[in-house]
């Protein structure tokens, strides 16, 4: 979905300005996820979810215990800790 379908859409679904819709849509941070993959028939898990701005990111383990302040959404990988057969995976989601 390009930029002119969302400010539509949230034209369309919400009372918003376009211009105030256009604000929200430029603002929209990047969805991301933190995977762990395992060699053997453990079944991968989501460990993190996070958000990243132009500025920064923002992470919170998958079960809410652990919240992480980020200056870029990919050093989300430097708080993963698995076992020496597992795999993290950064994977943009939105």
């Amino acid at each position: 979905m390009n930029t002119q379908d969302r400010v539509r859409r949230i034209v369309d679904e919400t009372d918003m300005s376009e211009q105030t819709a256009a604000l929200v849509v430029s603002q929209m941070p990047r969805l991301f996820a933190v995977v762990i993959e395992h060699e053997d028939d453990v079944a991968p898990e989501v460990i993190g979810w996070g958000m990243a701005r132009e500025a920064d990111a923002h992470m919170v383990s998958a079960d809410g215990r652990n919240y992480y302040a980020l200056a870029e959404a990919k050093n989300a990988l430097n708080y993963v800790r698995s076992a020496p057969d597992a795999t993290p995976h950064f994977v943009w989601v939105a």
